[in-house]
């Protein structure tokens, strides 16, 4: 039986149990591992199949007789994360006939930091005589998701 005390170990729980079963069920691989496993569906494909999918390239060039494409796609992650306060206060009230009361007080409160971060993900395919030979992703699992769905 777990004892919970107060609100920061049932956030703590709760963390700990999310995180426990994204990794379960699989929600926590990589982007870039699922788009390495979904490359042979387009080995020995045009080249004009991943223009189809993903738009002109960024880049693209040529190394060593081979072809190389590139696109990339960038995205803000924005998250929010309690914080659990405690104020006290005390003071004194002034009362008719000159009576003065001292009063002491506190109350929870919660407040939020929000934080941004800049996810980027850039998708490599590499083609010779204009058929897919390999294909390849590097960047963070939110920004990489958009070419894991879509091949």
């Amino acid at each position: 039986m777990i004892l919970i005390g107060n609100k920061m170990n049932v956030f703590k729980l709760f963390f700990i149990l999310t995180i426990s079963m994204l990794a379960l069920t699989g929600c926590l691989r990589s982007q870039a591992t699922i788009v390495k496993e979904k490359q042979a569906n387009y080995i020995g494909q045009p080249i004009e199949t991943l223009v189809m999918l993903f738009g002109a390239p960024s880049a693209s060039g040529e190394i060593n007789g081979n072809e190389f494409f590139t696109w990339t796609n960038s995205s803000n992650l924005n998250i929010s994360v309690p914080v659990y306060n405690n104020a006290r206060t005390s003071g004194t009230i002034s009362g008719s006939g000159g009576s003065n009361r001292n009063f002491t007080g506190s109350t929870r409160y919660t407040t939020y930091n929000n934080t941004s971060h800049q996810l980027n993900c850039t998708l490599t395919a590499i083609s010779k005589a204009g058929k897919i030979i390999d294909i390849t992703a590097k960047g963070q699992n939110g920004a990489c998701s958009k070419y894991a769905r879509a091949l």
